[in-house]
């Protein structure tokens, strides 16, 4: 009876991690994904902001200068969200979970190609 009970309780603990694999999973390519690139976006936007400034504050040291500082924070930004999302997908490999982008309702890859 011992030795059945220890293949049941494992037998439910792998449904459980499983569901658990799933969850993570979901959150990842639901919530995590879409918002790293969502800010990535931003940065972008913010780096071409710097640049517009840059060039049209041209006669103004002090335009020009702010021109710049955006640029600098628009890449830093970009960079932090890659950074973000190398280690989140690294993580993911690690405990062997897929890290593939979102998909569609017929799990057709968004990404197809893309860190598989």
């Amino acid at each position: 009876m011992g030795r059945v009970w220890c293949i049941f309780s494992a037998l439910v603990k792998l449904s459980i991690m499983d569901e658990v694999l799933k969850i993570i999973k979901s959150i990842n390519r639901v919530i995590v994904n879409p918002a790293i690139v969502f800010m990535f976006f931003v940065a972008f936007l913010y780096f071409f902001w710097g640049i517009w400034r840059f060039f049209n504050g041209m006669d103004n040291e002090t335009v020009r200068d702010e021109g710049r500082r955006t640029i600098m924070w628009g890449i830093i930004g970009m960079l932090i969200m890659v950074t973000a999302f190398t280690i989140i997908n690294m993580i993911l490999g690690t405990f062997g979970i897929d890290k593939t982008g979102p998909t569609y309702p017929d799990s057709t890859p968004v990404y197809p190609g893309i860190l598989r």
